[in-house]
């Protein structure tokens, strides 16, 4: 088990029944040209060890992206700083309060039902330890002082982890490392943000000793997943628990070193969808590419997924309302001196993948983190200079499977029909195309739960395609909505399942 931060710039660092219809990818825009955010912010360049977060976000109840970063003060010394993104327009950039013999490092928000923000860190304190400071600001208030929550046990606290719970109190797991930085607890505290500095210590799952760099998502049904990577005896494995209420699930290893080979200093990315499923998502550094894991509550872990896609290390996830997977990180060519800043997208059958920015002998791309308002995705990342100096940067894209389709026009000649009805895994879709082209079908539940799927059309007239084949996730029981959305009308139809 290793202990790495921030140490200096790493230069270079179908079923096809009637005609024949073309299965894609439902993202068809391209992301924008990096744009600066808040000239003159200069951010932690990636060390060889490439330990992140440095950027977060989150989306309080009324919409507003907040994000939260570590801004470079001196070689010695970082801040937070923090701005929402609003309606097209960016807040102020504002510094959150800290000791001026401190410095802090990544960070971790969350956000609970009132608006208030809520941010833990690590910081480096001025006698040399490492501890877990947390501040919170209410809407329209200001940040509150840092308080140290993490107490005098340990001298090394790190990895910070923040939730807020079902009574709005946040909770944070964070690593605790002995005073040589070898051995390893899982640690997880519990307060109120009108009194951090009383602190309540918690249960953690079982077989959290030698645990580190863990990761927490929460579902939307309230459950918490934490995700850890832990080595003992020479094994390494990435294991997960669930915490429901105050009670944690058994220890999962959900990958070990006889199928997947750890860079443990690279992020667990964990995505929770709208449907409850959570997402796995890890660096694998022999096979050099990505690997997933998929839990469905009613199913369990599936098998590993191998993503044949180096762009994977320091990544971030999120999941769209369509319960699609997005991610981001970085290629680790170390061989070729490529960087590239990648993004990868997932819509329940096959990914795909783009570059966001390409590294380059003067720049490098590094630390992306994402966010969802209305249909744009938004990519914030830092961008390092040969030269000298770093940034903050965006870049965005639309989301053309959540882009309203409310105004366009019923036109029920394209004859919308699902047989048969109730449907099963041998149900076909067959419409009527008046062109050639994109067309996008959206599969609704009775929960108001989206799935998207887009096909190209070949042939204008009657055109059919497996149900299946491009909804393969619906399995539940209930009653759906299939809309069509082409250039010329909608139609839609009832389904039984």
């Amino acid at each position: 088990m290793k202990i790495y931060f921030y140490s200096g710039y790493l230069k270079g660092l179908a079923f096809i029944v009637l005609s024949v219809m073309a299965f894609v990818p439902s993202v068809f825009a391209q992301w924008s040209s990096p744009q600066t955010l808040f000239q003159g912010t200069a951010v932690p360049e990636p060390g060889p060890f490439w330990v992140s977060p440095v950027i977060v976000t989150e989306k309080d109840p009324s919409g507003v992206i907040h994000l939260v970063w570590t801004n470079k003060v001196t070689d010695e010394r970082n801040v937070l700083a923090h701005a929402s993104y609003a309606n097209g327009v960016w807040s102020q950039m504002e510094i959150l309060p800290s000791d001026v013999n401190s410095s802090a490092m990544v960070p971790s928000i969350a956000i609970s039902s009132d608006g208030r923000l809520h941010v833990t860190y690590t910081c480096f304190l001025p006698n040399g330890s490492w501890g877990i400071v947390y501040t919170s600001k209410p809407t329209g208030g200001q940040w509150s002082q840092p308080v140290l929550v993490s107490g005098n046990e340990y001298l090394f606290n790190a990895y910070p982890q923040l939730f807020i719970d079902a009574q709005q109190d946040p909770h944070v797991i964070y690593v605790a490392y002995a005073e040589n930085g070898e051995s390893t607890l899982l640690k997880h505290i519990k307060f109120s943000a009108s009194n951090p500095a009383q602190v309540t210590q918690l249960t953690v799952p079982a077989n959290t000793d030698q645990a580190f760099n863990p990761r927490v998502v929460k579902s939307q049904d309230g459950t918490i997943h934490c995700f850890w990577y832990r080595t003992s005896n020479d094994d390494s494995s990435i294991e997960h628990a669930s915490l429901t209420g105050n009670s944690w699930s058994a220890t999962n290893i959900i990958a070990d070193s006889q199928n997947s080979s750890f860079m443990d200093e690279s992020a667990i990315v964990p995505v929770a969808t709208p449907s409850d499923e959570v997402y796995a998502v890890w660096y694998d550094i022999e096979d050099n590419a990505g690997n997933s894991k998929h839990y469905a509550p009613t199913e369990g872990w599936d098998q590993i997924t191998r993503i044949d896609d180096p762009g994977f290390v320091m990544g971030s996830g999120i999941s769209d309302n369509a319960n699609y997977i997005h991610l981001t990180g970085n290629v680790n060519d170390l061989m070729n001196d490529i960087y590239d800043l990648k993004y990868h997208f997932f819509n329940g059958t096959q990914w795909t993948h783009e570059i966001i920015e390409q590294s380059t002998s003067s720049e490098l791309p590094a630390f992306p983190a994402l966010a969802i308002n209305g249909d744009t995705l938004f990519c914030f990342y830092t961008r390092v200079f040969e030269s000298g100096g770093s940034e903050l940067a965006m870049s965005y894209r639309i989301l053309d499977h959540l882009t309203p389709v409310a105004n366009i026009p019923v036109n029920k000649e394209i004859a919308l029909k699902v047989s048969p009805n109730p449907f099963h895994s041998s149900s076909v879709i067959s419409f009527v195309a008046g062109k050639k082209g994109e067309v996008r079908f959206i599969l609704t539940d009775a929960l108001g739960r989206n799935e998207t799927a887009s096909i190209q059309v070949q042939e204008t007239g009657v055109n059919a395609i497996n149900l299946h084949s491009i909804f393969p996730r619906a399995h539940r029981k209930g009653v759906y909505i299939l809309k069509i959305v082409t250039p010329y009308g909608t139609d839609a139809v009832t389904l039984i399942k």
